[in-house]
């Protein structure tokens, strides 16, 4: 666990102890001091060094995208791969579908292979599937 092996206070972090002092990150003579307000800035300060390797990236696009591979087209979302469609009709039902939960290694690929693609190859999807024109000539 991350806290305990950089000594973070669990009570400053709302992890309850099962044994032992109440505050392992900054207890003193078995005496928590995460209540003087410096030792809880110092405390919060360690916490955000600390997760600042796992902080993921803001999705760089306005909603889903395709990634073009020859006739595939990938579909990804917020970091999320959801699918692959060989054709237009395709993409929707993999956007309806339940989305995957988030994956590391997946975050991991995506946010290194996307900044070296061509433009081109990246394709933007709208949210929904275009309207057919249910008009006829005679309406106009």
């Amino acid at each position: 666990m991350l806290a305990t092996k950089i000594n973070l206070c669990r009570a400053l972090l709302g992890i309850k102890e099962e044994a032992g002092p109440l505050c392992t990150g900054c207890a003193r003579d078995d005496r928590p001091t995460c209540a003087s307000k410096v030792q809880r800035l110092r405390q919060f300060t360690k916490v955000v060094v600390a997760m600042a390797p796992l902080r993921i990236a803001k999705w760089p696009y306005n909603g889903p995208i395709g990634m073009r591979e020859r006739a595939d087209l990938h579909i990804l979302d917020d970091w999320r791969y959801l699918g692959t469609a060989q054709s237009e009709q395709e993409i929707y039902p993999i956007l309806e579908a339940r989305r995957e939960e988030f994956d590391e290694d997946t975050y991991d690929f995506i946010s290194r292979t996307l900044p070296r693609l061509p433009k081109k190859r990246i394709v933007p999807i709208a949210c929904c599937p275009p309207q057919r024109r249910t008009h006829t000539l005679e309406a106009e």
